[in-house]
């Protein structure tokens, strides 16, 4: 029962917010070390050039909230110290008019070294959007079952 009643919320809430318009996404940023946080200035950047999302400066109503974390891959190691980077990401969809709590879509491990950074940044972009369009599909197959008539 909780799991029909998750799918359809996040279909009423896709459906109003992201069928008509770029997806809005939110990054926060909880990175421990410098390749870290260059990963996540890049996931950033590719947000910015995206024609599919659009990143919110001051994250407010409908979005896709993405967590990355990490941490040093070689911490306490002085000389392999900033070389490479282990990040988690997390995709939640939020609003924060609508919801207390947000709902948890997916979520992945990695790691990148510094010559990799953009190609994970690039990696996170991509599964972005694979998350985005199973939630849509998750929006035809309820307005499908919602609305039987409808082919």
């Amino acid at each position: 029962m909780a799991f029909k009643i998750k799918i359809l919320f996040i279909g009423v809430f896709l459906f109003t917010s992201l069928s008509f318009s770029q997806v809005a996404v939110e990054v926060i940023d909880r990175t421990e070390d410098m390749v870290g946080r260059v990963l996540v200035y890049r996931v950033k950047e590719k947000f910015r050039e995206s024609n599919a999302f659009v990143l919110l400066t001051a994250p407010e109503g409908a979005r896709i909230r993405i967590i990355i974390s990490s941490m040093d891959r070689f911490k306490g190691s002085e000389l392999l110290e900033n070389i490479s980077t282990m990040y988690s990401v997390i995709w939640l969809l939020y609003d924060d008019k609508k919801m207390i709590f947000p709902i948890y879509l997916d979520h992945t491990l990695g790691f990148a070294g510094r010559s990799a950074v953009e190609e994970a940044a690039e990696g996170i972009v991509a599964n972005t959007d694979k998350v985005t369009s199973s939630m849509v599909e998750i929006i035809k197959f309820l307005e499908k079952l919602l609305n039987p008539r409808m082919k």
